[in-house]
């Protein structure tokens, strides 16, 4: 039986603030975590579709013989639009027998837990869902001539909606795998999941958070801040940013006043009416910023992890 795969992975992360494709799970990225288990598992084709930040997801898996795909739309679509993505990526369905689906922020599930649902595949089941603590949980494992379905379903509720068409069809796996319904939606959700990646590899192995501020007599520049941002010029709208970011517009607009005024000239330039419809989006200077941000946390980053490794996991981590 030949198997395929699809990685979500182009969600904007609103609420963590962070790229979490390429957050680090020990010593792996969580879109590595995820590529390497459904490799192990027999997944010949693999799918990533990225959209936040495309080009360094791009980068981040040059030699990873994944098939890169790109949801453009990313800030006005859903998981649904990602997977018919991803899934006309791995091209004609004649090429694997079922594809398993799964946002990159699940990246803990047990292999076991994949070899299971495999196995519950040879029974030949429309959709397969492991399940903890009787909640289904990732990855969907969808039979091929179901993946050419999905590909073309326009019904409400997205997948969900696809899913219930096929509820008389559906086998759940029972497996004792908590990771299967572990995501990284906040930074709550993330701590959790590095203390089950700890507690699976070492026992309880030190790990480090950081995160950077740029500030003048308050903070101007964060992770959240700078997301904000881009997400103006990616919108060209306030509004559009602040629906992408969960937040109302006059919480939106009071913040990009605020961090005008701490740097003192404007990161946005801001056109009403005309044939356009008028719009927002950054100025020079604003894009300068952020992209000086970036650098300068990506640097940061990988200086912290040498550091780290230097200071403290040869002299406490007494597990490897």
């Amino acid at each position: 039986m030949k198997y395929a795969a699809v990685i979500a992975a182009a969600g904007l992360s609103s609420r963590m603030h962070e790229l979490k494709p390429l957050m680090k799970l020990g010593s792996s990225t969580m879109i590595d975590n995820v590529i390497d288990n459904l490799k192990e598992a027999g997944a010949e084709q693999i799918a990533v579709v990225t959209g936040y930040k495309s080009d360094h997801i791009r980068k981040h898996l040059e030699e990873s013989g994944t098939i890169i795909c790109e949801n453009s739309e990313y800030a006005s679509t859903k998981m649904m639009d990602s997977v018919k993505i991803g899934l006309h990526g791995l091209g004609d369905p004649g090429n694997y027998d079922y594809v398993f689906i799964t946002p990159v922020d699940v990246p803990l599930v047990n292999k076991d837990t994949l070899e299971r649902m495999k196995k519950e595949a040879e029974k030949g089941c429309a959709v397969i869902r492991p399940s903890y603590s009787n909640k289904a949980g990732h990855p969907l494992m969808i039979r091929a001539c179901e993946a050419q379905k999905l590909r073309h379903y326009e019904g409400e509720d997205g997948i969900r909606g696809f899913l219930r068409e096929y509820a008389g069809n559906t086998s759940y796996v029972n497996v004792k795998d908590p990771g299967i319904l572990m995501d990284a939606d906040t930074r709550e959700d993330y701590r959790k999941l590095r203390k089950l990646e700890i507690e699976r590899k070492t026992g309880g192995r030190l790990w480090y958070e950081m995160e950077l501020k740029i500030s003048r007599s308050e903070a101007i520049l964060t992770q959240e801040s700078v997301q904000f941002l881009e997400m103006i010029d990616q919108t060209g709208s306030l509004q559009g940013a602040c629906a992408c970011m969960h937040m109302s517009y006059s919480k939106g607009w009071t913040r990009l006043k605020k961090m005008e005024k701490e740097t003192g000239y404007p990161l946005t330039i801001r056109t009403s009416g005309g044939e356009g419809g008028g719009g927002t989006t950054l100025s020079d200077k604003g894009r300068k910023m952020i992209a000086a941000y970036n650098r300068f946390t990506r640097e940061m980053q990988e200086e912290a992890d040498l550091l780290f490794d230097k200071y403290f996991r040869e002299e406490f981590d007494t597990i490897d």
